[in-house]
């Protein structure tokens, strides 16, 4: 009878009693017959070899859903746990003539899939966590400043996941000059944020410690600093800085691959304000960024932007696109960063599916 007599004596009794069951024998999962008594009359090799290494586990085997399926006619399937072991109990009708005679239980051990699902869904929850810690961080980095001499500045930020790629910042610089950029990282989530930190801190970095000031030279500054880290060549950003001199009414910027060009609203006119360079990037380590001037006046509104605002999708696939931004900016008021939120929202069609940014600028006397 092999080293185990015990357990061939009591899977014998049942398989002599039921040979028509014994194929079941084959199947690696613990397998019970149940009549509609709620009598067991076959339990296959593995069901009765668990049994036997542990007899306790005689009463741990409920008939489990049995009385379900005899009434409801249709399987159903649950877990439960049995000591240290998790099984997977799928209770199956056997039909005769219209009616349930029997119900098959098989017990599948699932134990190691609902460890590695409860580490999953442990690993799921700390990286939920970390990134909403990350996110806190990226959005309390964001500029609070609203005024600063005769400019007043307000903002809308509108990620389209947990962390964006997008980034704005507004640095003083004293004597009248405050320093401003919008910046677009290419793709999203947590690679995407820890390249906006780099951004910020090494803008912060060239503005207030090199004192750099000149946006040709400030993005050349930038683009030398990205190159030394070690980074993929698929990573790259854009960026739009302005230096604003509230003494001498003067905005001067330069771009490096922003494609979103600034707008400026002067009286009944909206312009943008154009300007042409590399986007910064590991692949290009040689290039000079062209420095521009313009004299703003009382009552101009410049609105900076990320492309996630115009390159907006409807239902046809036809893009937001800048003409329709135009126009808002043209006609809004007061609350033109609500206005502009509501109608891309109103237009969009599904999901957000790009980073958004606003920043308005707003010139007084």
């Amino acid at each position: 009878m092999g080293k185990n007599p015990e357990k061939n004596l009591i899977h014998s009794v049942m398989a002599e009693e039921n040979p028509a069951f014994s194929w079941l024998d084959a199947m690696e999962d613990a397998i019970r017959v149940v009549n509609r008594k709620l009598e067991i009359v076959y339990e296959n090799r593995s069901m009765v070899s668990r049994l036997v290494r542990a007899p306790h586990l005689k009463k741990s085997f409920p008939l489990v859903n049995a009385k379900r399926v005899f009434r409801d006619g249709q399987a159903y399937r649950t877990e439960l746990c049995i000591g240290p072991t998790v099984y997977s109990l799928t209770c199956s009708p056997v039909i005769e003539g219209g009616q349930v005679i029997q119900v098959v239980q098989v017990f599948r051990d699932i134990t190691r899939q609902s460890q590695f699902t409860t580490q999953l869904f442990g690993d799921q929850l700390r990286i939920s966590r970390e990134m909403n810690f990350a996110r806190s961080l990226q959005e309390d980095m964001l500029p609070s400043l609203t005024a600063y001499g005769p400019l007043r500045f307000n903002s809308r930020y509108y990620p389209n996941n947990e962390l964006s790629g997008d980034f704005f910042d507004l640095v003083p610089l004293g004597q009248g000059k405050i320093a401003l950029y919008i910046s677009d990282v290419v793709g999203h989530g947590i690679s995407a944020s820890i390249l906006t930190m780099f951004v910020r801190q090494a803008m912060r970095s060239i503005l207030k410690e090199e004192k750099i000031r000149q946006p040709g030279k400030v993005l050349d500054s930038l683009r030398s600093r990205f190159t030394e880290i070690s980074i993929s060549d698929d990573q790259y950003f854009t960026i739009f800085y302005a230096l604003f001199d509230t003494q001498n009414h003067t905005m001067t910027y330069a771009n490096a691959g922003h494609n979103a060009f600034p707008l400026l609203k002067r009286q009944e006119k909206v312009e943008e304000i154009r300007a042409r360079g590399m986007f910064i990037s590991p692949l290009f380590d040689q290039h000079r960024y062209q420095q521009h001037r313009l004299v703003y006046r009382t009552n101009d509104r410049f609105l900076f932007y990320t492309d996630g605002a115009t390159e907006t999708m409807n239902e046809a696939g036809e893009p937001f696109g800048t003409d329709r931004l135009m126009d808002l900016v043209r006609n809004s008021g007061l609350f033109m960063l609500d206005t502009i939120a509501q109608t891309i929202t109103d237009f969009r069609s599904g999901n957000q599916k790009d980073d958004i940014a606003l920043l308005q600028v707003d010139c007084l006397d």
